[in-house]
C-alpha cells in the first residue's frame, strides 16, 4: 500500500493562495475549506510519525528485551548461547 498523503499535500498546498486571486467568487470562498483540509491533513501526517517514533520505541524497549530474555533461558537450558543466524563469518566480524 503506497501512502501517497504527504506527496499530494505538497502539490495541493500552493492552491489556497491561488483560489484567493480567482475572479470567480465560489472559487475563492473554497480557500478557507482548503485551508481546513490541508490542516487536516497535516495533523494525520504529524500522528503517523508520531505512531512510528513510538512503534521504534517499542521494538527497542520491549522486543529487544524479550529476546535478551529468550537468549538467557536458552543459555541456561543449553549452557552455550545461541548461534549467529548470519554464520561464523559475522560473529568473527564483530
Amino acid at each position: 500500500m503506497r501512502l501517497g498523503l504527504e506527496s499530494e499535500l505538497g502539490k495541493v498546498r500552493p492552491w489556497p493562495e491561488s483560489l484567493k486571486t480567482e475572479s470567480e467568487k465560489e472559487l475563492r470562498k473554497e480557500a478557507d475549506s482548503l485551508v481546513k483540509i490541508i490542516a487536516a491533513g497535516d495533523s494525520a501526517l504529524a500522528a503517523r510519525r508520531s505512531a512510528a517514533a513510538q512503534r521504534a520505541d517499542h521494538r527497542v524497549r520491549e522486543i529487544v528485551r524479550l529476546i535478551d530474555d529468550v537468549n538467557a533461558a536458552r543459555l541456561s537450558v543449553y549452557g552455550k548461547p545461541p548461534a549467529n543466524p548470519m554464520g561464523a563469518e559475522a560473529a568473527a566480524d564483530g
